[in-house]
């Protein structure tokens, strides 16, 4: 699996902040976001400076909080750098399972991928 950009990460924050069920959960309770933004930035944080250990701890934090899904889905990168696979694949067939369409391009402001392989 390729890692996103550190560009396209921050874009992802930028244009989401955490996820796109936070706000439905949490209505005007900003606190409440901004509890979880702070644990979902810090997951990512981590997962930059590859503290894995770290990112999956902070993001389990915001997927308790919420059930952010872009927490769920970076918590499967971070698995899968941990080389904890059963587990990665079952934390993104979670997600799936929760939002079949999920794709974090679709927040950073990026095109659907196209099947360029026949």
């Amino acid at each position: 699996m390729k890692d996103l950009s550190a560009k396209g990460i921050i874009l992802f924050l930028l244009s989401i902040g955490v996820g796109h069920t936070a706000e439905d959960s949490f209505g005007a309770d900003s606190s409440a976001m901004d509890s979880v933004r702070t644990d979902f930035s810090r997951g990512l944080a981590l997962y930059l400076a590859k503290n894995y250990h770290g990112a999956v701890t902070s993001f389990d934090i915001a997927i308790k909080t919420n059930g952010d899904i872009a927490a769920r889905y970076f918590k499967g990168y971070a698995l899968y750098h941990l080389r904890e696979y059963e587990t990665a694949r079952d934390t993104f067939s979670q997600v799936y399972r929760i939002d079949p369409s999920y794709s974090p391009r679709q927040f950073m402001g990026l095109p659907p991928r196209t099947n360029v392989h026949p």
